[in-house]
């Protein structure tokens, strides 16, 4: 299967308009999610309307062995991927010494392994073939501690880093390297205070739409909305303590931990 893009997460909100998007400009889809019965149904609507080929694959990506069967089936089913969206994303709400030891690890092998590990056997194709596309997604806290979802905020901190550092050090090759910071979406209930208080909450399709035009362009960060890229930078530089603060009572701990929100963008 040529002129693929896989993504992971394929059902979330933002995936299937990413998905949308790619097949309209006549990619095929690689599909991974652990929702297999949405992710079936999704592929089969975009076939239909968009006249493309899809492969779904519905694994668990905090299972440590998900990226080898992932990579396996994509050498049995002789796909070349040239587009690779790593938009999986996991968090349980509450502070760090409260959440179970399991909980952590599969915070970081969702967030962080994953996407390191497709990466890389991903990109050691693209490097051979001297071209490819790479898209990692992360919120806009990226920029920023993350009070509350500490080993979530760490590991898109660390996604956004590596892909800006990705992309200086693999365009010699050829290979783009994208990394998308969102703000606030509509689809994101924890979002609707931010949203109700500051009112610049983006639509999934205006994000995506938003998202998808800069990448094809070429753009290595990519901040959705006005009002999203003009925060972003006075709070980097603000005093530690005052956005930290800020942070804090945006996102209040959950003490116990037991609150476990799947976000996915």
């Amino acid at each position: 299967m040529e002129n693929t893009a896989l993504l992971t997460e394929g059902t979330s909100s933002l995936g299937y308009e990413l998905s949308k998007l790619l097949a309209k400009d006549g990619y095929n889809l690689f599909l991974v999610s652990n929702d297999e019965a949405k992710l079936r149904k999704m592929a089969s609507e975009i076939e239909d309307k968009y006249a493309i080929r899809t492969k779904v694959f519905p694994i668990d990506l905090s299972n440590p062995d998900s990226v080898k069967k992932i990579y396996q089936s994509i050498q049995i089913n002789s796909v070349e991927v040239d587009i690779l969206i790593n938009n999986a994303e996991l968090t349980i709400e509450g502070n760090f010494y409260y959440l179970e030891r399991e909980k952590k690890l599969e915070i970081l092998n969702v967030n962080l392994n994953s996407m390191l590990n497709l990466s890389n056997l991903i990109m050691q194709d693209m490097i051979y073939k001297k071209r490819g596309k790479i898209f990692n997604i992360t919120p806009l806290k990226s920029f920023l501690p993350s009070p509350g979802e500490a080993i979530y905020g760490a590991c898109k901190s660390f996604v956004h880093s590596f892909s800006e550092s990705m992309a200086e050090e693999l365009k010699d090759f050829g290979i783009q390297v994208s990394v998308l910071c969102y703000g606030p979406m509509d689809s994101e209930s924890n979002f609707l205070k931010v949203k109700d208080i500051f009112n610049f909450a983006m639509t999934t399709e205006m994000v995506a739409k938003e998202a998808y035009n800069s990448f094809k362009n070429g753009e290595t960060l990519i901040v959705p909305g006005f009002i999203n890229e003009i925060m972003v930078y006075p709070l980097r530089l603000s005093p530690g303590w005052l956005y930290r603060k800020f942070l804090s009572l945006m996102y209040k701990p959950i003490k116990n931990g037991k609150k476990e929100v799947v976000k996915q963008a």
